[in-house]
């Protein structure tokens, strides 16, 4: 999306703590799969978004790059797509922009164990279980620190390109290791991004205060 909508800012955000995971190459990308969870049985690792009176379960992450939104026209190295879901199958997805750290800038930690693993999942189909190691309390107030958001309702930007999907992107761009962004960037095809789409057509803007508590 080419985004030019106005800005919101967030409510509340609640930290868990990190635990096993699983990654894989599903050839559109390098996905982060967690465990399932459910309203009446809550799994760790994971997280949920509260939207609307429902719970939206954290499933996995994956990345584009460049990223598949922009923002006043401009797109950034790549993009995270926190990928949520409620127990009747509701999607909702958060976007995190993302970005190689300059000199003298802070780079964020919290997927720097994604190095050597991505180099075990280089192909499609490829699949890989990691001990503890990602730090979603971080990525929690990576999150909740966030100047504002854009919010709107689309589709998923790959197959099966579902509609009704509630998309929360956070507007600050997030700076990484080369390091890790070239680990990550290695095992995803070439331009794996969603050709962008016209805002007025897409987007709607939702105000955050009365609408979303965000919790990871």
């Amino acid at each position: 999306m080419n985004l030019t909508s106005s800005r919101h800012h967030s409510d509340a955000c609640k930290p868990i703590q990190p635990a096993p995971l699983k990654v894989e190459n599903t050839g559109h990308s390098l996905q982060i799969n967690f465990p399932l969870s459910h309203d009446d049985n809550p799994v760790i690792p994971g997280g949920y978004v509260l939207l609307l009176g429902r719970k939206h379960h954290l499933r996995q992450i994956h990345f584009h790059a460049p990223s598949e939104h922009r923002v006043h026209g401009e797109a950034h190295r790549m993009e995270a797509h926190f990928v949520h879901a409620t127990d009747r199958g509701q999607l909702l997805v958060m976007g995190l922009f993302m970005d190689v750290a300059g000199d003298g800038q802070e780079a964020a930690t919290f997927l720097d164990w994604i190095i050597p693993v991505a180099g075990q999942c280089d192909i499609k189909g490829k699949q890989s279980e990691v001990e503890p190691s990602m730090d979603l309390e971080a990525v929690a107030t990576v999150i909740r620190k966030s100047v504002s958001y854009y919010c709107y309702q689309g589709s998923l930007t790959t197959p099966p390109l579902s509609d009704g999907v509630y998309w929360l992107l956070c507007s600050d761009v997030v700076k990484f290791r080369l390091e890790v962004i070239s680990a990550i960037e290695t095992d995803l095809p070439k331009r794996n991004f969603r050709p962008a789409q016209l805002s007025h057509a897409h987007a709607r803007p939702t105000n955050l205060r009365t609408e979303f508590r965000l919790f990871l």
